[in-house]
């Protein structure tokens, strides 16, 4: 079988987000391991007055868990994604 892609044809817009977090977990492996990881690492780097940014944020999950995280510290994110709007 041969596929044929052409590069940037992939978009995140439409219905992709509502399966998005579904399929990733699924597909990625140790991906919601690597979410408990990154928190764990966060508490050490992200002091009070901190800026975390997501660069290519998707549905912004790993932010959410963060901001659960560290709930009580004075925190800023910045979510980056070339989507407007989903």
């Amino acid at each position: 079988m041969r596929i044929n892609l052409k590069r940037g044809a992939w978009t995140f817009g439409e219905n992709v987000p509502k399966k998005f977090n579904t399929h990733i977990e699924k597909s990625v492996p140790y991906y919601k391991e690597g979410h408990e990881l990154i928190k764990k690492l966060s508490d050490f780097f992200l002091t009070n007055k901190s800026r975390c940014y997501d660069l290519g944020c998707s549905t912004s999950s790993l932010l959410i868990k963060l901001s659960k995280f560290l709930n009580k510290k004075d925190l800023q994110f910045i979510l980056l994604d070339v989507e407007k709007q989903w």
